[in-house]
């Protein structure tokens, strides 16, 4: 595990925007520049995802790794967070038992790398909020294809 390379999997993204201040801390801009050609064709020819063979998975299919949103939004969270970091940070632990987990955060990188244990990569990259199903980044499967 760590640094950021996907070479072992098999990812399509349909449309990211991801602000990357600081590119060596988040997920880079290769995976999203080496992505991009796929995504414009398919904007440009107005098919769905479906139809080209791409598959979103349910939340309980086997997957790779586990991504989580850092809880940072003080209008979402009382006490500016801090209850609900601690928490995410026993979760991020329990699931990093069985799997990689990725912990991405918009405004506290530095507050979520302290406390996170090494083994956890934190990302820097855009979102709303925690819930990671909404507002992450989707990833698609064309393996049954």
């Amino acid at each position: 595990m760590g640094g950021d390379s996907y070479s072992d999997c098999q990812l399509s993204v349909i449309k990211v925007v991801i602000p990357l201040p600081h590119a060596t801390r988040g997920v880079g801009s290769g995976i999203v520049n080496s992505l991009t050609s796929h995504a414009e064709k398919m904007e440009e020819s107005r098919e769905s995802p479906a139809d080209h063979g791409f598959y979103m998975p349910a939340e309980w299919e086997p997957h790779a790794q586990s991504w989580i949103g850092w809880p940072e939004r003080q209008d979402n969270w009382r006490h500016s967070a801090l209850p609900a970091q601690r928490v995410f940070v026993d979760v991020a632990k329990a699931i990093s038992v069985f799997e990689p987990v990725v912990c991405a955060s918009s405004a506290q990188w530095e507050n979520a790398r302290k406390q996170l244990p090494e083994e956890i990569r934190v990302a820097e990259m855009s979102m709303n909020d925690s819930w990671f199903r909404d507002s992450g980044p989707t990833v698609v499967d064309t393996s049954r294809v």
